[in-house]
């Protein structure tokens, strides 16, 4: 039996040198929405780093900037999903754009110092917790290692460069992988079980 051919055209790919969303001119509103979601985290770090040490708590540090970085990826993963799925260029460029800052975004963000002093300030609060709460301060203190925040400055930057490298590569990486459709060869009994109206619609 002659196969079905399934598949769809390549869709076109973008450039990984994506302008700054300042730069793009449409979808204000998407624009915004990221821009204020960013502020709202900054705003929240600064004042957790203000904290002097001897008032600092697990609620008032680890677990306010633990809650302001869920708060930004609740606004910011719609805006991302529609690089996946909108059926509108500008759309998908706009949110490449807006990927692409948040990941130069965390990077600054991940190399604070005043930050990675607030986590040590509570360092010791570990033995006292429990469940949850335990986890997430040991959770946050590994990942400020990972970071290499306790390396000397020319290695931390260094591995700041790496991490920046692979970032970018790693979105390339998606949007190529995203843009792919060149479909597969079937024949007509592994299409069994399938809408009959779905597989008159397929290529021949």
């Amino acid at each position: 039996m002659k196969p079905l051919l399934v598949h769809t055209s390549l869709e076109a790919r973008f450039a990984l040198n994506l302008p700054d969303i300042d730069h793009l001119p449409y979808f204000a509103p998407l624009k915004e929405a990221y821009k204020a979601a960013e502020r709202r985290l900054v705003e929240t770090a600064d004042s957790v780093a203000a904290i002097p040490p001897a008032d600092r708590t697990f609620e008032n540090t680890a677990l306010a900037l633990e809650r302001a970085e869920s708060d930004f990826q609740d606004a910011y993963l719609p805006l991302r999903f529609l690089g996946e799925v909108s059926p509108d260029a500008r759309q998908r460029r706009m949110a490449e754009a807006i990927e692409k800052r948040t990941s130069r975004f965390f990077l600054k963000y991940g190399d604070r110092e005043d930050l990675y002093q607030a986590y040590k300030d509570i360092a010791g609060l570990v033995g006292s917790l429990e469940g949850t709460d335990k986890k997430l301060l040991e959770d946050a203190l590994r990942s400020n290692e990972y970071k290499g925040m306790n390396l000397p400055p020319e290695s931390r930057a260094r591995l700041k460069a790496v991490r920046s490298r692979l970032s970018d590569l790693q979105q390339q990486f998606g949007k190529n992988l995203a843009g792919v459709f060149e479909g597969i060869e079937v024949t007509r009994d592994q299409l069994a079980g399938l809408p009959e109206d779905y597989v008159k619609g397929l290529d021949k």
